[in-house]
């Protein structure tokens, strides 16, 4: 008898970490609550951390994910580009991001926030 893999489900979220900013509203912990009741169903759950301002406050957001049994992936934007191309740096970070995704064609893939 073959076991099948469990289903698996990457989400995909831009995050900032700003002083005096909140990081996690409304949306972002609606997402940790849903990725920690797919864990809990026997999900494959990855979280794809578009990481546009990285910080303290991110990195142990991921460190709790991961402990959770949580896998995440960080494509953390490359601000030495920003100068040069202002927001369409982000382009410039297009080519990773199709990688990845295209690494992924097996799982069910979930964006959040997509702006």
């Amino acid at each position: 008898m073959s076991h099948s893999p469990p289903p698996a489900v990457t989400h995909v979220v831009p995050f900032g970490d700003y002083e005096g900013r909140i990081v996690f509203s409304g949306a972002e912990n609606h997402l940790f609550t849903l990725m920690a009741g797919q864990r809990a169903a026997g999900l494959d759950v990855e979280l794809l951390m578009l990481v546009v301002h990285d910080g303290p406050r991110l990195q142990e957001k991921e460190a709790a994910l991961v402990a959770s049994g949580i896998r995440v992936t960080r494509l953390v934007y490359d601000r030495s580009l920003a100068p040069a191309f202002g927001r369409a740096a982000w382009v410039a970070q297009f080519p990773r991001l199709v990688a990845l995704m295209r690494s992924r064609r097996d799982r069910i893939i979930h964006t959040h926030l997509p702006h």
